[in-house]
Order: C-alpha cells, then structure tokens, then sequence
C-alpha cells in the first residue's frame, strides 16, 4: 500500500473545500434572479384590461368631437398601455415635445406629451390649412400655444366624462416647460402611460397620457363598483350624439302610390287630356315615403295654398308587427 505525500495540508483542505463550495454556490446561482426595486408593481392583466377597454372609449369619442372642432376627418386609436416610473417616461419622451398638466381634483397631476409632428398640423388646420406641414424643430409661439389650449381643452372635457366613475373634477393648467414637467413628479413614482395614435386628414402624430398608478387604482375601485367600463356604456353615448346629428339631416318626403305597374302600350298612345287607367281604386289611400321607405298611409289634402298629406296609419310599424 502507498502513501500519498501531501506537502501543505492545509492548502489541500481549503482546495477541496473551495471546490465543493464552488459546485454548492453555482447550483443556487441559477435560482437567483436579478432585482430592480424601483420597477413598478405590475398591474394584473385583467385590470389592464379594463383601463384598456375604457380608454378605447375615451379615444373614440375623442375622434368625434375633434373631427367636429377641426372639421377634417380625425380618428383616434389607443395603441399601447405601459407600466413604469416617471423617470424613465421623461427619458424616452424627445427632447422637443409639447406637454400639458391637468390636475384631478386640484390635487393629482396628470402629464399629457404631444409630439411635434401633430402639434404643428393641428395649429396649421385651426389658422385654416389643410394640416399638410413639415415638423418643425422649434417650440411653438405664444399665439399656438394660445391655439392648442382649445385642443387641450376638449381633451381634458373627454378624460373627465371617461372618468366620471371617480366623481372627480379634471382642469387644465398651462402648457408647462419641460423642467416643470420633470417636476411634477417624483422620479421614480409608478406610473401608467396610455400611448394614442391621431389620424388627421393629411399626417398623424402620437401622444401620450401618464397618470400615477395610485390614480388608476382610485379609478379601478370606482368602476368596479359603477361597471361603468363596459364598452355598452360608451355605445350608448355614440348613439346619443349619432340621434341629435340625425336631427339636423335632410330626408327626401314624397306623397304617392308607390308600386304602380302600368303596360308600355298604354303609355305610347297617352296624349293631353286623355286618361291613363293606373288600376288603383280611388278609396285606395296613398303612402308616405321618407328616404324611399313607405312609413304611413296618407290622404292627400290642403291647408291653405299648401299640399298636405292627412297621416293614416303607420304602415312600417304594422308591417314589422305581421313578419313577427
């Protein structure tokens, strides 16, 4: 039998220690992952979605009443909703942006940024262009940032409806410098960033809506308790506005016997004063016709130097009552 020599001992011991430890301490490096503690608590999905849902709303009646004020076709889509802190939003917003404050409650703020390739356009199309405009590499002027008020303005007005879950009070400050807005909150407070995309007539642009996380917390509870973020709620406001447009919209209005079939040959031999037999018996009312669509029966009369026609039965309605 041999002897093994071991000059240093010790240095042996620590060696097969250190080499155990080694194998030790790389199974439990695999199981470590890495920590950020500034990033923000994630929202779960399904109250995701449910800001989702009801931001898709706010964006929709956005695009209405700005097509309305612009009078150029507009479409608003919600494209993104984000999670982080307040500082890495400041870093990712250009250096050459324009952004408002609006307070919720004179108390909360609420950041809205506007890129520059939608801020000029749309100064362009409120002096009476078409919104056709390079993107200019400067800040606005006191006159647009006069102009874009009434544009923050609406916004504001359509976020406060969207919300009135909460009961709150939206106001819109002035158009703050970007050192104000890096002040408006703490660096690293959670916030929630909402990314939209506008479609005008000739360009589009983006802005963003960034509100604190405790905020969309407060509005979560709200709906819960309301479920006013069901998307029936915002339809139900589209129809409204659609029925009080309608109420300003011309139909065509005719008064006669539609339906009336009469041969070729006893129109080729029609001369003045002659008779044309269109085989309706005379008690036989006629019909009211809006838009092409027989709605009453109706006898024609006269009021005064005036055709009128004495309404009868609703002939749409009793149709619909028979099919059933």
């Amino acid at each position: 039998m041999q002897d093994t020599v071991i000059d240093n001992p010790l240095e042996a011991t620590v060696g097969m220690t250190t080499a155990k430890d080694k194998d030790i301490v790389g199974k439990e490096a695999r199981a470590i992952r890495p920590c950020t503690f500034r990033q923000p608590e994630k929202l779960a999905n399904d109250r995701l979605t449910a800001l989702a849902e009801l931001h898709a709303g706010f964006a929709r009646s956005l695009s209405h009443t700005l097509a309305a004020y612009l009078r150029v076709s507009c479409e608003v889509t919600l494209t993104s909703t984000e999670q982080l802190i307040y500082g890495a939003f400041l870093a990712q917003a250009p250096a050459l942006t324009y952004m408002m404050c609006i307070l919720v409650d004179h108390n909360t703020p609420v950041a809205v940024q506007i890129d520059p390739s939608l801020v000029f356009p749309l100064v362009d199309i409120l002096l009476g262009g078409g919104g056709r405009c390079d993107v200019l590499s400067r800040e606005v002027s006191e006159i647009e940032e006069e102009i874009m008020a009434e544009v923050g303005t609406i916004t504001c007005r359509e976020l406060e409806h969207t919300w009135k879950a909460m009961g709150a009070r939206l106001e819109l400050e002035a158009r703050k410098p970007a050192a104000a807005m890096q002040r408006l909150l703490p660096p690293a407070e959670n916030v929630l960033c909402m990314k939209f995309k506008v479609r005008l007539a000739e360009t589009d642009g983006m802005f963003n809506v960034v509100l604190p996380v405790s905020l969309s917390n407060t509005l979560l509870r709200s709906l819960s308790a309301q479920a006013a973020y069901r998307t029936p709620r915002v339809a139900d406001r589209t129809r409204e506005q659609l029925s009080a447009t309608m109420l300003d919209c011309s139909f065509r209005v005719e008064l006669g016997i539609p339906a009336i079939k009469v041969a070729i040959k006893n129109l080729m031999h029609l001369v003045p004063q002659s008779i044309c037999n269109l085989g309706v018996p005379v008690k036989k009312p006629a019909s009211l016709l809006i838009a092409g669509r027989e709605i009453f029966d109706a006898t024609p009369a006269r009021h005064g130097r005036l055709r009128v026609a004495q309404l009868g039965r609703n002939t749409m309605l009793s149709n619909e009552k028979a099919s059933h």
